[in-house]
């Protein structure tokens, strides 16, 4: 605004000087002095083109003015866009480590219910089926081998060799009934942890 102030009264300077050259043109006409008059018209033009130029610059400022006006309002607007972008990116960052704790609570009931799943899923020893595993036996109590198998001392039987002998576990076969029998008795049993496959020698 000031560099505008200063151009308007250059112009009007200017205006003024130009006019003092027309009176001392008039002055001159009186005189017949031709060569002052000469200069005097010189000037004249000169200070005229000067005003011209001065008033263009006016012009030019006064857009270049309203050009940074609107510069300055897109760049308000923009400020403002970008704070309310800030805005929300911490709450998308915010909702992010919600969602961060609620698939971590939820992994951890997974596994939980798994958990359970897998324990209600364990057989359970039964003295009265003969042909349910016993892997909750005595670890200390000693089978006997018969016919290549292992035994208790109550006949109960066969247990797994592989289990009992690289793990010190005892554990029961079960009858494997995708396998023939003979004769009537069941000759085919498979371990429920290892799956070893075994063969009773009936003729014994």
């Amino acid at each position: 605004m000031e560099t505008t102030q200063d151009l308007h009264n250059a112009i009007f300077l200017i205006t003024k000087a130009n006019n003092l050259l027309a009176q001392a043109r008039d002055l001159l006409e009186q005189s017949q002095n031709s060569n002052l008059k000469c200069i005097i018209l010189d000037l004249q033009a000169a200070f005229l083109e000067i005003k011209d130029l001065l008033i263009n610059s006016k012009e030019s400022l006064i857009d270049l003015q309203a050009e940074v006006m609107n510069f300055k309002q897109e760049n308000d607007f923009l400020k403002k866009e970008l704070t309310t972008l800030k805005s929300e990116i911490i709450s998308l960052q915010l909702e992010n480590v919600n969602i961060q704790e609620e698939n971590y609570s939820l992994t951890e009931e997974s596994n939980a219910l798994k958990k359970r799943i897998k324990q209600l899923q364990q057989p359970k020893p039964n003295k009265s089926d003969k042909h349910s595993p016993k892997s909750v036996l005595q670890p200390k109590k000693q089978l006997h081998m018969y016919a290549g198998l292992y035994f208790d001392k109550n006949g109960d039987g066969p247990m797994c060799n592989i289990c009992y002998q690289n793990r010190g576990k005892i554990v029961e076969c079960l009858v494997d009934r995708t396998k023939p029998r003979f004769w009537g008795s069941d000759s085919f049993f498979k371990c429920p942890e290892c799956n070893t496959l075994y063969e009773k020698d009936l003729r014994l």
